[in-house]
């Protein structure tokens, strides 16, 4: 039982690890543009 708690706790771990980046890609893809329209 622990192990396997273990093993759904790295693999979160290694999800939130890999997501994260992600999201952050995504937003400051999202945000660009209007950056973009503020700057003209």
């Amino acid at each position: 039982m622990s192990a396997c708690f273990m093993l759904s706790g790295l693999m979160a771990a290694l999800c939130y690890l890999f997501f994260q980046p992600l999201w952050i890609f995504l937003l400051i893809r999202a945000i660009q543009p209007a950056l973009g329209y503020w700057q003209d």
